[in-house]
């Protein structure tokens, strides 16, 4: 019998993890069947209550899209716009790169815009906009891209910018409540998704920063718990951190090449304490994976490097498939990904990855797959497509 994993309802999964081990990959040998969206973007698709959910830009038309699909009808049910006008962005950046996150009370985006304004906005599951809220100024050089996070009904929202004033939301997602507002000054602004784990039986947020490094913030409350008392990092953060018993991995980079991963291992109290690093074959842009004692690192490049949490010893490393910007996800006995070009690549995750099956979607991607049920679901940059 098939197995399910729970709602799908952020980037990556109900953990932030990619973790589908308890449901059988796709054989990759069709799509099952395809739906155009209008306009484009690099967001990944999520889902509640038996809809996906998923967002797009026009730039023609000034139009930021949120848009609910009938996955039994195959079409979309309905659409939320919001006007923006366009902005400088990284060429490889889209202006609807964030994930929204949903729950049972509705959903959250983000939608930033030429203003150089960062507008959050919430909606119901029926389509209607309850609530938004500007953020502020947002000056980048990339653009935005930092996707939220959620837990029951709080969404955690990352909004640094370069070099200015930004911090750490909790909204509720209901009302559009600030919780709390951790403030504070960002260096090179990070892009990583938070990371909500239980630290001593104690809900907290992790986020990672060129800024601060490393900083864990009480769920409840934003309260600060500890950060690091320097910072170990002189490139951006875009990777969300990966947890893997009491190992903390981030991963830092450059558009240019440079690759820095730190493992943190968990202290008795205070902030966590460096235990390894790597400099070479991490990956910059996507997302760690977590596969029993082991890190996987699927680079940027293409190149995919295992390691042991604990220690950094590598397990292996092999060339698997070309460049890469979305973050892996673990299905049952196999990690999946889908490079820039848009091809769906599957390897062993034994401690050998053998020959990749690669199945070709014919248009470019970063947004990381998605499992809803026993399905697999890609997003390329204006397709939705089921695996079969």
């Amino acid at each position: 019998m098939l197995q399910k994993v729970a709602p799908w309802n952020r980037l990556r999964g109900p953990g932030g993890d990619g973790d589908a081990s308890s449901v059988r990959p796709p054989d990759l040998k069709s799509v099952k069947w395809s739906l155009p969206l209008p306009g484009s973007g690099h967001a990944s698709i999520v889902e509640q209550g038996g809809r996906w959910f998923t967002c797009t830009a026009d730039a023609t038309s000034g139009q930021h899209l949120v848009h609910c699909i009938n996955p039994g009808t195959k079409a979309i049910e309905w659409t939320i716009k919001s006007p923006f006008s366009q902005y400088h962005r990284h060429e490889f950046n889209t202006f609807a790169s964030t994930t929204p996150v949903v729950c049972a009370k509705g959903g959250v985006a983000l939608a930033p815009s030429g203003t150089s304004e960062l507008q959050v906005f919430g909606f119901t599951l029926m389509g209607k906009k309850t609530w938004s809220m500007d953020l502020g100024k947002f000056p980048t050089q990339h653009g935005h891209g930092a996707s939220p996070t959620i837990v029951g009904t709080t969404a955690i929202v990352a909004a640094e910018p370069d070099f200015a004033m930004g911090g750490i939301f909790a909204i509720d997602v209901a009302s559009g409540k600030v919780k709390w507002h951790h403030k504070r000054m960002s260096a090179d602004a990070p892009y990583a998704a938070p990371l909500v784990t239980s630290i001593g039986g104690r809900d907290t947020v992790i986020v990672p920063s060129t800024a601060f490094g490393l900083t864990a913030l009480d769920l409840a409350t934003g309260e600060l718990i500890w950060q690091l008392k320097e910072s170990p990092f002189t490139q951006r953060c875009v990777g969300a951190v990966t947890r893997n018993g009491d190992m903390f991995i981030v991963t830092t980079g450059s558009g240019a090449g440079s690759r820095l991963a730190i493992g943190f291992e968990l202290a008795k109290s205070g902030p966590p304490v460096q235990k390894w690093s790597l400099n070479r074959a991490t990956s910059y842009v996507p997302t760690p994976l977590t596969i029993g004692k082991d890190t996987i690192f699927w680079g940027d490049n293409g190149i995919v490097l295992r390691v042991n949490a604990a220690t950094g010893t590598t397990v292996y490393q092999e060339r698997i498939a070309d460049a890469t910007f979305a973050s892996p996800i673990h299905m049952q006995n196999a990690m999946l990904n889908i490079t820039r070009k848009g091809e769906v690549i599957r390897v062993s995750d034994t401690a050998q990855p053998g020959t990749p099956t690669v199945l070709p979607l014919g248009e470019e991607s970063h947004a990381s797959l998605s499992v809803f049920g026993s399905q697999v679901v890609a997003r390329t940059l204006s397709k939705v497509h089921v695996l079969a």
